[in-house]
């Protein structure tokens, strides 16, 4: 692969210390301790959770959903440099011939100089989101939301060809002897000919749902989880999975996990464990490549604790499985929580509760459309995992239909094929929406808890910090206006509840009782009936409200003093909000936006 580039550079970030000073990641390590296991070696900060690490000649890649991707030392945790994407990375960072292929929520797939941290090409699709790309024999395969499966020139980025299939594909493929496994939310698991893209077979199990499982074959096998199910299919081929997702151990791989003849050994200056005893020195190795030392023995073992970081950060997100492991640690052992108060956009789908299908396919049918009523009732209170779990079961309840109705002759199976695939459709959609909501309420969250702090550090007199926080939430909300526009399922048909903390409290609500506010420009907010900061609400989608506008003209008030107001005017006494539409977040980003330029 030619290190030339073929299109823009993007900026790459070098340092641990620029990082540092732009608040955005930063890197720990702690006093001397002893090394023993379980200890924490190092730990990488970054600005959320992301994808499972790969780590590569020393180097360890994740994904972020801050829109970056790091390359850590895997030795020492520091920075070696970051490429900034124009969206989150879901997808796990796949290594070959020194290059980084990654997927973004920007629709890219990247490929990127594994050594400086330069874009080598970008492959567009307007749905690249979940999937993981598998490099094989110079093509990289991956899945996209737009229910292709695209093979990609390695090398230059082109397509080479596309597969259709009649779902989403969030499961990266596998490859065995010149064929491509992979799973679709059209409830199949295809089989694909690496060269040409064409179809070699399909199997289509009874119960709904094979796109998100990522498959693995081992010895002509294929294995690959369904809904409520785990499926063991024949591949047609005899070898096992190749390529990048095995020699990386990524997304399932198998006994001959080809890993080989690389350590990495990282100095013993960690964190003093609670009951820690008199610190030793020490060097931990950690090697990997032999069929009798798997990452299973290293952990049963507990000879490996870098792998017990990395593999848990994979699901967590580095930095989050960090905190929690400390938190946990330091607070002794934890009591299951209380999954009744999650939110129900976050929370994974419950399984539906077994109950005793009639046999008759009119019966079937009758089921059928009751479970689609209680998932379209669902949907219309915004319980999209309720609404997800009935349409699923309402799939599984069709095909039992279909395939009664087959063994009774005359009996019309066309109206339980057509109520099928409108159930799938409505399934792929509610389950777009659930994710984009979740996305959205992120996005949401953190631009509406830094608007809210904004303001209280520009009337406190950090304006430094106010103007950092403003063009926070300016980025947020436009982020989530893009969101929105881009989606191509509604996502505010329910309004979006987010809650959040407040940093620093504003010392009163009473406009006589903030020193910021002069005395005259309280008597004459006063004489308009305006005391409180209640009282000082901004009009609906303005940026200055009419009441500053009307006081302005009648009393001498400074620019500085107007700005003050304007500011209160947007502040309210709770720590959630609801987003009910887009001219909401327009308006929210419009006045962050205007707090930013005032901030100076």
């Amino acid at each position: 692969m030619s290190d030339t580039p073929v299109c823009g550079r993007r900026q790459v970030l070098r340092t641990t210390s620029a990082f540092t000073a732009l608040g955005i990641v930063g890197y720990t390590t702690s006093t001397t301790a002893a090394a023993d296991p379980g200890d924490l070696q190092w730990a990488f900060t970054y600005g959320g959770g992301g994808s499972s690490p790969t780590v590569v000649n020393g180097t360890a890649f994740v994904g972020s959903m801050d829109r970056n991707l790091y390359a850590v030392n895997a030795e020492t945790g520091e920075a070696e440099w970051a490429f900034y994407t124009g969206g989150r990375v879901h997808s796990s960072p796949t290594v070959v011939d020194g290059i980084v292929f990654i997927v973004s929520s920007d629709s890219n797939l990247y490929a990127v100089n594994a050594e400086t941290g330069e874009e080598e090409w970008a492959f567009k699709d307007e749905y690249l989101w979940w999937s993981s790309p598998t490099v094989v024999g110079g093509m990289v395969f991956v899945g996209s939301g737009d229910s292709n499966l695209y093979a990609v020139n390695a090398e230059t980025g082109e397509e080479e060809w596309t597969f259709a299939t009649g779902g989403q594909v969030r499961s990266s493929p596998t490859v065995v002897d010149g064929t491509v496994f992979v799973g679709s939310r059209d409830s199949n698991l295809y089989a694909v000919n690496a060269e040409t893209g064409e179809e070699e077979w399909a199997f289509e199990p009874q119960a709904y749902g094979l796109g998100r499982s990522s498959p693995t074959v081992v010895d002509g096998t294929i294995f690959v989880s369904g809904y409520r199910s785990l499926y063991a299919v024949d591949a047609g081929v005899t070898g096992s999975s190749e390529g990048s997702r095995t020699t990386l151990g990524t997304l399932g791989h198998h006994a001959d996990w080809r890993y080989a003849e690389q350590s990495v050994i990282i100095p013993t200056t960690t964190r003093p464990r609670q009951n820690s005893s008199t610190p030793t020195t020490a060097t931990t190795e950690i090697s990997r490549g032999s069929d009798e030392t798997t990452l299973f023995t290293l952990l049963k073992e507990n000879q490996l604790p870098i792998s017990l970081f990395l593999v848990a950060g994979g699901v967590l997100g580095v930095g989050e499985f960090i905190r929690q492991y400390w938190s946990a640690r330091s607070s002794g052992p934890t009591q299951p929580s209380d999954t009744s108060t999650t939110d129900p956009e976050l929370r994974q789908i419950p399984d539906p509760e077994p109950e005793d299908y009639p046999a008759e396919p009119s019966q079937l049918q009758e089921l059928a459309i009751e479970t689609i009523d209680r998932a379209e009732t669902a949907k219309a209170s915004g319980d999209y995992v309720r609404a997800e779990n009935a349409y699923a079961e309402a799939i599984t309840q069709l095909k039992r239909a279909i395939e009664a109705a087959k063994s009774v002759d005359g009996d019309n199976i066309e109206d339980p094929k057509a109520r099928l695939e409108t159930t799938k459709m409505a399934l792929n959609t509610v389950t777009t929406q659930r994710e984009q909501r979740s996305s959205l309420a992120e996005d949401l969250q953190s631009s509406e808890q830094n608007f809210q702090d904004a303001i209280v550090q520009y009337l406190i007199g950090n304006e430094t910090v106010s103007r950092i926080r403003f063009r926070q939430a300016r980025n947020g909300f436009k982020r989530a206006e893009q969101t929105i526009e881009r989606s191509t399922v509604p996502l505010l048909e329910t309004p979006v509840t987010v809650t959040f903390e407040r940093e620093v409290a504003l010392p009163s609500t009473n406009l006589d009782g903030l020193t910021i506010v002069s005395d005259t420009t309280v008597e004459a907010l006063s004489s308009a009936d305006i005391k409180t900061l209640s009282d000082l609400t901004a009009d609906y989608g303005e940026i200055i409200p009419e009441v500053v506008r009307r006081i302005g003209q009648k009393y001498e008030i400074s620019e500085s003093e107007k700005i003050v107001l304007i500011l209160l005017s947007w502040w309210y006494d709770s720590d959630s909000h609801d987003f009910t539409d887009m001219i909401e977040i327009s308006q929210r980003y419009k006045r962050a936006d205007y707090g930013f330029n005032k901030s100076i």
